[in-house]
């Protein structure tokens, strides 16, 4: 509920502090006064789109706060934690302060509880606090998607959850369909790189490259060109070992040395360990020409062999110019892009079984759409019962409100859009709420839907701008006992400039200008019983209250007290 609401230098106003209370307050004074500015200032408060013409001339900023009470609905404090991310261990005393300041500069700034919020978050909460009945909404109740959503809410948790289930189905279903139209939209590039990396691996693949093969063929290679010098090479090395015919060779050499000095050994230790060193020369030097004897052996002679090589070499190396500077480099390119070639071939085959998803899905989804709209068609009927109901209160006695589903595109709102379809009297055709030519119809209407979707509503409190325009007589009066009514099921304000509504009010503030020193502020003041009187005296006659016109004030009191 709304405790007060305080606004500084908010255009006309200087400083401006309005206590409310609960059930039916009322404001009321005379045109041009400044009653707009406070629903002006409160739709600050739910968030509204700032003007510069809202800041006093001659100052740097305004400031908008406004003080709730608790105990707030499940609505609120969810927006607290989730939306403001403001624990609700900070409500001190269950109050709930939001202020706004604007600024000349064009900035502003939003605090819930002294906390500095986004206007979005801001908004969002005020909206949960606060609802505006007024011309403007009006006009969002004749929006399609604001009618689909009091049916909705009329329906009931049932249809609420249903038709979070219809909006999950149909958010899969078009993500299918998506991936779908970028399937369509890839499938020729996904082509083209599935048969340019085909053949990429199929020519690596073919290669059969194997880790370590160059360099073992380069070393082949080398020996293969060099096999004759090798080969007079090893016979140089052994015949300098080995001798001629007659012997003469280093061998030979070695071991006549070691024969003569092993018959002196016995003689000096010396002598013998020289022995010993020439054995160990004799016996290393044999078992290098041994060696040299099997390598020249092994020496391969095949130069066909040699072709070989040089055309696999030939054939790696274009191999590796394309994918690689090593083989090693290669088969890591293959590998990788191996798997991206597998992940190209699953989407396509993915692809074939995307329609047969898409159908699964649709069908979910229609499923589940054909369960809301017959829980919207079943309320629909009970809506425009009720809702016909405070038509008759209202004095429409002729009118017959219709609940029009209209078939159309799936969407996450289901298979249907809604739309309120009157006939103002009987024999007429019916036509939407929003060509009704009457704005005291138009009002009633909207009223009636209010007075029906309030006690579905979780918003503390409802504001009320000249409902009552254009209205008079018995409407009048039924006008104002609706409003009362919808105040039993929150708090509501209501600005009026008509006495009869004013008088049902359990509250009423007047509000009014006055000049000083050379500038016009806007002022309010709570009436006592005294001061409701004399204000619905001169709601009825003016500034000329007569004795009927205070007879007929104070039969309007009693009538709004009992």
């Amino acid at each position: 509920m709304l405790k007060e609401l305080y606004v500084e230098n908010f255009a006309l106003i200087e400083k401006l502090q309005l206590p409310f209370s609960e059930g039916l307050n009322v404001l009321s004074g005379e045109t041009g006064a400044g009653k707009s500015l406070i629903i002006d200032a409160m739709s600050l408060i739910m968030g509204a789109r700032s003007q510069q013409e809202f800041i006093r001339t001659g100052v740097d900023k305004c400031l908008v706060q406004a003080v709730f009470d608790g105990p707030f609905s499940a609505e609120v404090i969810a927006v607290l934690n989730d939306v403001c991310h403001i624990s609700c261990d900070f409500l001190e005393d269950d109050y709930l302060i939001l202020a706004r300041e604007l600024q000349q500069n064009g900035k502003g700034i939003c605090r819930i509880n002294n906390v500095t919020v986004p206007l979005s978050s801001f908004r969002i909460l005020g909206r949960a606090l606060v609802n505006i009945h007024g011309q403007m909404e009006h006009i969002s109740l004749l929006d399609g998607d604001k009618q689909i959503e009091i049916l909705d809410s009329f329906a009931g948790e049932k249809a609420i959850a249903q038709k979070v289930l219809v909006q999950e189905a149909f958010a899969v279903w078009q993500q299918l369909e998506k991936e779908k139209r970028e399937y369509e939209a890839a499938q020729q590039d996904w082509a083209r790189n599935i048969d340019f990396l085909s053949f990429q691996l199929d020519e690596i693949a073919q290669a059969g490259l194997v880790p370590g093969e160059q360099a073992e063929l380069e070393q082949e290679k080398t020996l293969l060109e060099n096999s004759v010098k090798i080969s007079q090479g090893m016979e140089e090395a052994i015949g300098f070992l080995r001798g001629g015919e007659y012997g003469g060779g280093a061998l030979d050499g070695l071991l006549s040395a070691k024969q003569a000095l092993s018959g002196l050994a016995h003689l000096d230790d010396r002598l013998q360990d020289l022995e010993e060193r020439l054995g160990d020369i004799y016996y290393n030097a044999e078992d290098c020409m041994q060696e040299i004897s099997h390598y020249q052996q092994e020496i391969p002679e095949d130069m066909g062999r040699l072709d070989e090589i040089n055309e696999r070499l030939d054939q790696i190396k274009k191999i590796l110019r394309k994918y690689g500077n090593t083989v090693e480099e290669v088969l890591c390119w293959q590998e990788e892009h191996s798997a991206e070639l597998e992940g190209l071939l699953n989407k396509q085959e993915n692809s074939a079984h995307l329609d047969d998803l898409i159908a699964e899905k649709q069908a979910d989804y229609q499923k589940k759409a054909a369960v809301l709209t017959q829980l919207r068609e079943a309320a629909g009927e009970a809506l425009r019962g009720a809702i016909n109901g405070q038509l008759q209160d209202l004095q429409m006695k002729q009118a017959d409100i219709l609940v029009q589903l209209i078939p159309g595109k799936p969407s996450s709102h289901g298979n249907e859009s809604v739309e309120l379809m009157i006939r103002s009297n009987v024999g007429e055709d019916y036509h939407p709420v929003a060509k009704i030519a009457s704005g005291g119809e138009m009002s009633r209407v909207m009223l009636a839907v209010k007075v029906v979707i309030a006690q579905l509503d979780h918003v503390g409190t409802i504001i009320f701008d000249e409902v009552d325009t254009g209205m008079g007589g018995e409407a009048l009066n039924a006008v104002a006992v609706k409003l009362k009514a919808v105040a039993r099921y929150g708090q509501a304000l209501c600005v009026t400039h008509n006495p009869v509504v004013a008088g049902f009010g359990d509250s009423q503030i007047y509000i009014y200008k006055e000049t000083n020193e050379g500038r016009t502020a806007t002022q309010a003041v709570v009436l006592d019983e005294e001061g409701r009187l004399q204000e619905i005296c001169r709601m009825l006659a003016g500034e000329n209250i007569t004795e009927a016109a205070i007879a007929r004030g104070k039969e309007i009191l009693a009538q709004g007290r009992s």
